[in-house]
């Protein structure tokens, strides 16, 4: 057994999938995306963030696509939620622009969270598992959508390494 060790899981990036993952979600965006009948299949609480619980959820598309379309899908979600959830503080919105790779890694539910920005000894806690798979009319509106938006993605890009400079 691995003692003080973050655990973390994710389908094979390189492949093609139909896996999204948002990072750093609450559950008022959560239930605002499931009112456009954007449904999580697996949500994980793993650590509490400005007096709310910050969740991993996972996203299930109802046809496989490959890394790059999955990255400008899970950037059309992130924005949807910060349109939705505005706030000064970049910090306090929706979803995290920085996990927005179409691959990331999320944490493993029954094991801990030794983040550094988190108090130590986080037990990272399964919230929900429902298996739900997005219905074929609403994959096809993220996907078109999505590519819709990957002109933006070419800002995200430029702007993820400045991101990451000042997180990590």
């Amino acid at each position: 057994m691995a003692k003080g060790e973050n655990l973390y899981i994710r389908a094979d990036k390189d492949s093609d999938h139909n896996i999204i993952f948002l990072d750093d979600v609450h559950q008022q965006a959560i239930d605002f995306l499931e009112n456009q009948c954007i449904s999580p299949c697996c949500v994980v609480e793993t650590s509490t963030k400005h007096g709310k619980a910050s969740l991993h959820c996972w996203y299930r598309l109802s046809e496989p696509t490959d890394r790059a379309m999955r990255k400008a899908v899970e950037y059309t979600l992130i924005k949807k939620l910060h349109e939705q959830f505005p706030d000064p503080d970049p910090a306090k919105m929706p979803g995290d622009y920085g996990s927005c790779d179409g691959g990331h890694l999320g944490r493993l539910a029954g094991s801990w969270n030794y983040g550094l920005k988190t108090p130590k000894n986080n037990p990272v806690l399964l919230v929900e598992a429902s298996g739900y798979v997005l219905s074929a009319d609403v994959t096809a509106a993220l996907l078109v959508e999505a590519e819709k938006g990957t002109m933006d993605l070419r800002v995200l890009d430029a702007d993820l390494e400045a991101i990451k400079a000042n997180e990590y």
